[in-house]
């Protein structure tokens, strides 16, 4: 019974500590394969991340040249919104004075056409009766036949655009125009619309300046001869007011015009660039977004790389750090095996050892070990180990140093006794007639309360 106890504790200690050897060791050529392959992927990774560097450098100077090009262009259209925006102020400003100018005329016309309202038909014929008429009667009239050259189409017109009627049938063309009192007046109503249109009028308005001079060439006077007279008077300042008015501002009127193509041309062009601007801004945009991907890529490949490089490093000094090791281990390894294909014999010696040898001195023991259990084994093919020696199996130089410190003495035979002791099954006898054991025993029990 004490030898199977004792082989199978001992081969089963025996197996576990050359499984743990063994896991260790492949444990370690595992690690070593996990470097090698590690390597390998760290110096792929290098290749990418170099190549990932170039590509980013390429975009990162590809989006900065992009970029140059969008704020150039949008410095120009930023320059040609000022442009538009200038010339729009100067446009609103000149438009204002213009139609402040045509504002001004406007009532010249109303009191031009007021005057001629409060004629009547009646007035008319009676200033047309005239034979003979007064002065500034005939004055009148006549500047309208003035006014009227190239205008109305039966007053006869010199090429140079100035009145034909000779001096003494003028007054006789005057009463034909008024045949039709209400057609002469709506004729002179009319005249403003002559004028919006653009037509050449400044030989008829020339011709007219002298009597427009003449200080006694008011309304008052006039209708002292003719009503009609006096309210045709009124129009024919009123007008020529309107005109030199219309005369001033026409140029301004062109200008503006000028400058309302010059704004569309502008604003055209203004339109262009900042369409422009808008193609280049979104392509620079796709340009950074592809190379916010490229440089994100290029980020996750170098963190990876890194992970790699740090596991690598972890791997690297861990082989390193047991190197030594796996050789001892391996030793372990070879050294185990031995011991486990001669344990059945070092086992039998074992308990042979505890069961017989304890009554006997050092010398008997030695004698019944080499002479009596060893010769069995040779004789009978037992495998056991070259050294037979017993504490081997029965005990360790570590728990031997424990007894020693506990009082037991260090010399072999007492150390064999101990281990007699500790590993047999029954109730060991001792006979101690220096009291070592004993002693032994009570500092060894101490802590059970013994």
């Amino acid at each position: 019974m004490l030898f199977k106890n004792m082989l199978g504790k001992r081969a089963t200690a025996l197996e576990e500590s050359k499984m743990k050897y063994e896991v260790g060791v492949v444990k370690i050529n595992d690690t070593a394969e996990v470097v090698a392959k590690l390597e390998e992927q760290l110096k792929i990774k290098s290749v990418e991340v170099d190549e990932l560097k170039k590509v980013a450098s390429e975009q990162a100077e590809v989006v900065g040249k992009e970029k140059e090009i969008v704020d150039a262009e949008a410095a120009k259209a930023e320059v040609e919104s000022a442009k538009c925006a200038k010339i729009a102020a100067e446009v609103a400003a000149e438009s204002a004075k213009v139609q402040a100018e045509l504002d001004m005329a406007g009532p010249l016309v109303e009191q031009a056409k007021a005057a001629l309202d409060v004629l009547s038909a009646d007035d008319i014929k009676l200033a047309k009766s005239f034979s003979s008429p007064p002065k500034y009667v005939k004055v009148t009239f006549e500047a309208v036949l003035h006014l009227l050259c190239n205008v109305n189409p039966d007053i006869k017109v010199k090429r140079n655009g100035q009145l034909a009627e000779e001096e003494g049938k003028r007054w006789a063309k005057c009463q034909n125009i008024m045949n039709n009192p209400a057609a002469f007046i709506d004729q002179l109503k009319g005249y403003q619309a002559v004028i919006d249109r653009g037509q050449d009028l400044s030989v008829n308005f020339k011709a007219i300046r002298e009597t427009l001079a003449d200080e006694n060439f008011t309304e008052e006077s006039v209708k002292k001869a003719a009503v009609a007279a006096g309210g045709v008077c009124v129009w024919v300042k009123n007008i020529t007011m309107y005109y030199d008015v219309f005369v001033e501002v026409e140029p301004k009127k062109a200008a503006v015009a000028k400058m309302t193509a010059l704004l569309d041309d502008a604003n055209a062009k203004k339109e262009e660039m900042e369409q422009l601007v808008a193609e280049l801004t979104a392509k620079l945009k796709g340009l950074q977004d592809e190379f916010a991907k490229v440089m994100k890529t290029k980020q996750d490949a170098e963190d990876e790389a890194a992970a790699c490089f740090r596991k690598l490093d972890l791997a690297q000094r861990l082989v390193n750090a047991l190197g030594s090791e796996a050789e001892r281990w391996a030793g372990s390894i070879v050294r185990l095996g031995e011991e486990i294909d001669v344990v059945l014999g070092d086992v039998l010696l074992a308990a042979s050892f505890v069961s017989y040898v304890g009554p006997f001195n050092k010398a008997f023991r030695d004698m019944i070990i080499e002479k009596g259990f060893v010769k069995f084994f040779r004789e009978h093919g037992i495998p056991h180990s070259p050294e037979a020696n017993p504490l081997k199996i029965l005990t360790t130089d570590a728990e031997i140093a424990s007894w020693n410190n506990q009082k037991l003495p260090s010399d072999k035979v007492s150390a064999e006794n101990g281990a007699i002791l500790t590993n047999s099954d029954r109730y060991s006898l001792i006979i101690d007639p220096q009291l070592q054991g004993i002693a032994w025993l009570r500092e060894r029990e101490k802590a059970n309360d013994l």
